[in-house]
């Protein structure tokens, strides 16, 4: 029980750092440099209010699970 608490916990580390910086790219991206980065596929859309991607890939992998382009 003990070693999957820990495995859990380490998830949860890594999860919220890849959060972190996928926020920190999107507003370098939109915000102080206002260009897309191409190679990671953010568009920098943050600073028009628009849809958030960050490192995780297509922003509608995650919202719909019938998408077979991800």
């Amino acid at each position: 029980m003990r070693d999957t608490i820990q495995i859990v916990r380490a998830f949860g580390d890594v999860f919220r750092v890849l959060l972190a910086v996928s926020l920190a790219l999107e507003v370098l991206s939109g915000v102080l440099l206002d260009l897309p980065i191409a190679f990671l596929g953010i568009q920098g859309d943050i600073a028009s209010l628009g849809p958030i991607q960050g490192i995780f890939g297509s922003r509608t992998c995650w919202a719909s699970s019938r998408s077979s382009h991800c």
